[in-house]
């Protein structure tokens, strides 16, 4: 059998049969037992302090392992912290990216429609607009019948009034014939009565008679000359009335112009 130092019971009894006594052999007194004893004392302590030793190195060994395995066991934990905080960060990025997403999402619906609302705004002006146009053209055309209207009734005045003038010229003509056609009879009486008077007296008269017919003629040239002045002037007349009428639709087409014009500028 081995003890505990790894010694054997054969070895010891063979030291104590060198030292010739035998070691559980008390029965011997004096110096040399008590050597003996000494010695197993000796060997005893330092059996014990071997295995203190092997304990202490046991425990240094099991402590090492123990913080081996503890600095693993935390080596494990921080990795699994590790790959919890990594996922946590992809978590949060992936929510962030998508509240992005969203509020890029919401931004181009609100800018969607915002130009829908413009461009219900500008179809709306588009159709004011046109609504207006439509008015200024039913304006302009009713300013155009006016103005046709008017221009129908100064023609139709100005044909009234060269009717007037035409129908004033003939009576005025058939009232100077009918004064000439009586003339010419009252000096043909007068005529006739010198002739019964006696023959010198009729050439008396007749030769009277004749430069009577010479200042007739010329008064009725005189009278003609003046009828064509007065003609002529009434033709003038008429012409600066036309003139005027002409000026003044001139004038109201160009304020009508500038109205318009206003009105575009305004709008």
């Amino acid at each position: 059998m081995e003890d505990e130092d790894g010694k054997s019971s054969g070895a010891k009894e063979g030291t104590k049969k060198a030292n010739g006594a035998d070691p559980w052999d008390f029965r011997g007194s004096g110096r040399g037992g008590e050597e003996e004893e000494e010695e197993e004392e000796e060997e005893e302590e330092e059996e014990e302090e071997e295995e203190e030793e092997e304990e202490e190195e046991e425990e240094e060994e099991e402590e090492e392992e123990e913080e081996e395995e503890e600095e693993e066991d935390e080596e494990e934990e921080d990795e699994e912290d590790d790959e919890e905080d990594e996922e946590e960060e992809e978590d949060e990025e992936e929510e962030e990216e998508g509240e992005e997403e969203e509020e890029e999402e919401e931004e181009e619906e609100e800018e969607e429609e915002e130009e829908e609302e413009e461009e219900e705004e500008e179809e709306e002006e588009e159709e004011e607009e046109e609504e207006e146009d439509e008015e200024e053209e039913e304006e302009e055309e009713e300013e155009e019948e006016e103005e046709e209207e008017e221009e129908e009734e100064e023609e139709e005045e100005e044909e009234e009034e060269e009717e007037e003038e035409e129908g004033g010229e003939e009576e005025e003509e058939e009232e100077e014939g009918w004064g000439g056609g009586g003339g010419g009879g009252g000096g043909g009486g007068g005529g006739g009565g010198g002739g019964g008077g006696g023959g010198g007296g009729g050439g008396g008269g007749g030769g009277g008679g004749g430069e009577e017919e010479e200042e007739e003629g010329g008064g009725e040239e005189e009278e003609e000359e003046e009828e064509e002045e007065e003609r002529r002037r009434r033709r003038r007349r008429r012409r600066r009335r036309r003139r005027r009428r002409r000026r003044r639709r001139r004038r109201r087409r160009r304020r009508r112009r500038r109205r318009r014009r206003r009105r575009r500028r305004c709008m």
